[in-house]
């Protein structure tokens, strides 16, 4: 018993002791082994929805975004807008239409979430600059 008590009260082996405490306390919180086993219970106990219960029955994933029917064929929108000395957008419309709405929605609004752009370059002689951009996409 008293060879025990002097080796545990001997420095090295409490910063050994210490060391060892804290390598396990930050495994544990940076791992987090109990949080695959509350995903995994967690995951048990929630009761599935008819359609994820069976899914064999259910029809493979198309390739197009969500809202996006191509049926395989290339599409463009045209989109045309101004830009400022500043860099404000400005005079947003479609040019050219791909016949999806939802396609030509999505590239006005990438076009107006896009302002402000960087201010146009010192040298520009205009006071503002009218850009063409095309939104193409096609099935890979």
């Amino acid at each position: 018993m008293n060879r025990t008590r002097r080796i545990l009260g001997r420095p090295w082996f409490i910063g050994v002791l210490v060391a060892g405490l804290v390598a396990v306390a930050a495994g544990l919180y940076w791992f987090q082994p109990w949080q695959l086993w509350v995903d995994e219970t967690v995951q048990e106990a929630l009761p599935l929805p008819a359609a994820a219960a069976a899914p064999a029955s259910l029809p493979p994933r198309p390739a197009e975004p969500a809202g996006l029917a191509t049926g395989g064929r290339r599409v463009r929108a045209m989109v045309y807008f101004k830009i400022g000395r500043r860099g404000e957008v400005t005079g947003v419309r479609l040019e050219g239409v791909s016949g999806i709405e939802f396609f030509d929605r999505s590239a006005l609004r990438a076009v107006t979430i896009s302002d402000p752009l960087p201010p146009l370059p010192d040298g520009f002689g205009g006071g503002e600059l009218g850009v063409h951009f095309g939104f193409d996409w096609e099935t890979p």
